[in-house]
């Protein structure tokens, strides 16, 4: 992946990946020890002697790569600069990680915004490009979205090729869901879940929020999470 490193993003922003001295498929796990090794091992830290102009920036690169959310937007947002400010024939292609199963997707400059919004992952079928794409600021913290109340079944993947687990939407917005379920997650993880009687709606998203409702030995939890990218209707 080293051929597009240095053209991932664009020249209006920092290029956290090359901040952090990794590749844009990287996953997690690899960011945090990235973060690590050079502010510790190869003492960047101002208290190890490091100049406090660069540790900024590997604060701020491991501050927006160690979230899906940030990290989503960050990459979005160069796609969209490329895209408009392209020039070159050379760099008519653009490499973007899944936020479900981490396979590398490569999506052209050409693809118009109706088209991003059908581009799904060629390996687990996720989607990329939200229906109401940044326009909309989908993902962004502050609840701006109307929420609905309203109870139907959907399905939850913790993983890639993984077992679908049932679960029981509770409220629901464009950014956001509320929903219980006797399968155990964990603050943070990222999930996949789907509408059972509307398998055009499909979801990436964040868990923000556990809470236990009901106890051993039929313990069932609540969870809120947000959308890292929704889909709300069938794929081209």
């Amino acid at each position: 992946m080293e051929q597009y490193k240095d053209v991932m993003v664009s020249t209006a922003v920092k290029n956290f990946y090359k901040i952090l001295q990794v590749d844009p498929s990287a996953e997690p796990a690899i960011i945090k020890a990235a973060y690590r090794t050079l502010m510790l091992q190869l003492k960047k830290h101002p208290d190890y002697g490091g100049n406090t102009d660069e540790a900024k920036d590997i604060n701020m690169a491991y501050q927006v790569l160690k979230d899906p959310i940030e990290r989503k937007e960050y990459d979005k947002n160069n796609y969209f600069f490329l895209q408009q400010n392209i020039s070159s024939d050379s760099l008519r292609k653009y490499y973007m990680r899944c936020y479900f199963c981490g396979a590398i997707n490569r999506i052209d400059f050409s693809s118009t915004k109706s088209k991003l919004k059908s581009i799904v992952c060629g390996k687990c079928r996720s989607p990329f490009f939200s229906d109401k794409l940044d326009e909309n600021s989908i993902g962004r913290r502050k609840r701006k979205f109307e929420r609905y109340k309203c109870v139907f079944p959907i399905k939850i993947q913790l993983k890639f090729s993984g077992v679908f687990y049932p679960g029981m939407c509770k409220d629901f917005s464009s950014n956001a869901m509320l929903f219980s379920s006797s399968i155990e997650l964990s603050k943070d993880q990222i999930i996949k879940v789907v509408f059972t009687k509307d398998k055009e709606f499909q979801t990436i998203a964040k868990v923000i929020r556990k809470k236990m409702i009901t106890h051993p030995p039929d313990k069932s939890f609540e969870y809120a999470v947000l959308f890292i990218e929704a889909r709300y209707g069938k794929p081209n």
